[in-house]
């Protein structure tokens, strides 16, 4: 049996450099911009965030619906560091009028083979995180799931409950939220627990 590469979490700092890679003003920059924002800061799966429609999204009370494996539904936080990126692109979205030509959120914007509105896949993803980990000069592998599992560890270290974090990532079993924070290496444990006031 193939062994997975261990995850490598990306720092706040890294995220920041992935998400600045993208360009502000192209629409598939800001659509780059906004598909990592929900990675990390929502936590989602790349399969929840591609299947988003617009009315999934409450940027008022940041909060995304999301269906989830076995189509159970849960309602997941976002922080309000996303919310800049996602408004940008709903507002591009909507001048470029792609809701007339698809449903989802996230879809292709331009390009030669393929027509504005048709949908993104995982693979369109990994590939534009590769690129743009390229560009901001990130020495990790970035992918989908390296985003999701950096916001769980961050919500873990800035002292969030693990019931919370499960629920946040739709988890059925808590085992499955203990993996994802096993990535935390023993040092970070260390001094954190070592931090603490008692």
């Amino acid at each position: 049996m193939r062994r997975k590469k261990p995850i490598e979490l990306l720092t706040a700092e890294e995220v920041a450099l992935l998400i600045n890679a993208a360009s502000r003003r192209a629409p598939s920059g800001l659509r780059d911009r906004a598909l990592i924002a929900l990675l990390y800061w929502a936590q989602l799966r790349v399969g929840e965030a591609l299947s988003l429609l617009p009315h999934h999204i409450d940027l008022e009370d940041l909060r995304v619906t999301v269906v989830g494996k076995g189509s159970r539904h849960r309602v997941a936080a976002i922080h309000p560091a996303a919310r800049p990126h996602l408004e940008a692109w709903s507002d591009r979205r909507r001048q470029l009028r792609l809701g007339a030509k698809s449903p989802y959120l996230c879809t292709i914007s331009r390009g030669k083979s393929l027509r504005p509105g048709d949908p993104l896949n995982a693979r369109d993803v990994r590939a534009m995180l590769r690129r743009r980990a390229e560009t901001a000069g990130i020495d990790k592998r970035v992918h989908p799931h390296a985003l999701r599992h950096s916001g769980a560890a961050a919500l873990l270290r800035r002292g969030v409950n693990v019931r919370h974090i499960q629920t946040q990532l739709g988890h059925a079993s808590l085992n499955t939220t203990a993996t994802y924070l096993d990535s935390i290496s023993p040092d970070e444990r260390a001094q954190a627990v070592q931090s603490i006031d008692w």
